[in-house]
């Protein structure tokens, strides 16, 4: 893949969040606040962690799980469950 789909893939899903659990405890993620809070990512490693990461899950796993953050109270409420927040 080129370095225009990483950045596809990586934009499209980070809203999934294993994988901002994932880019957070990595250390390639940071939370900033700008007006309302925004979640900003460093592009470069974190485009190999994120290619790690597919590599281990498929788009059923995706979809269950951003089911089951929305379920629970959203991102916000799935980040504080694992001690991110």
């Amino acid at each position: 893949m080129g370095k225009e789909l990483y950045k596809t893939l990586f934009l499209k899903f980070l809203h999934h969040c294993p994988l901002r659990d994932v880019l957070l405890y990595s250390g390639d993620a940071e939370i900033v606040a700008c007006g309302d809070e925004m979640t900003t990512y460093r592009l470069g490693k974190a485009l190999m962690v994120v290619r790690e990461f597919f590599k281990t899950i498929d788009e059923e796993d995706l979809v269950a799980t951003r089911r089951d953050c929305e379920n629970d109270g959203g991102e916000e409420a799935y980040m504080m469950k694992r001690g991110f927040w």
